[in-house]
């Protein structure tokens, strides 16, 4: 009775065959998920701005949403109503004052920490647990409490805005 160790020939061959499709499969499913998180804007893109140091360098490039909150939980719904399309078209960028540290929101619930930007957003928002709306102008557009934040309401007001009228083309 002869002893076999290992595999015949023939299986090994066909696992062999079966693990080079599942790389494939895996390598094609990465590329997919990078290019789905490219799309939703996880990855760098223009909304990405560099670290700022003061809310005027904004004036006549971004309008802001300015949050100021003590904890990330009251942000959380907020965060997952953000659109990258809806806050590309309408040259907005999200910021967050969170226990006195400075984060961009970004789309898909990334936070971008932008530490030159914790003194200007300290001397900006100085009541807790609210958000303000610049405009292009730089001038305070609104002022809303944290409990009533909602990016389709923002997004409506900022529609009705003479600069964003002329945006697009009324």
């Amino acid at each position: 009775m002869a002893l076999r160790i290992g595999l015949p020939i023939e299986q090994m061959r066909t696992t062999y065959t079966m693990a080079a499709k599942q790389r494939k499969y895996v390598l094609l499913a990465m590329i997919g998920l990078t290019a789905a998180l490219a799309l939703s804007g996880f990855a760098a893109t223009k909304q990405a701005i560099d670290a700022p140091e003061s809310i005027a360098e904004f004036a006549w490039q971004n309008r802001l949403i300015l949050i100021n909150v003590d904890s990330q939980p009251p942000l959380m719904p907020f965060m997952r109503e953000l659109d990258y399309q809806q806050l590309t078209d309408r040259k907005l960028v999200v910021y967050a004052l969170i226990n006195k540290q400075s984060y961009q929101i970004l789309p898909s619930g990334v936070m971008k920490r932008t530490k030159p930007f914790d003194k200007a957003l300290q001397a900006t928002l100085t009541s807790p647990n609210t958000a303000v709306v610049i405009g292009l102008d730089g001038g305070q557009k609104a002022e809303y409490e944290i409990e009533s934040l909602n990016f389709e309401r923002i997004s409506a007001l900022i529609d009705t805005m003479p600069m964003r009228q002329s945006e697009l083309g009324r």
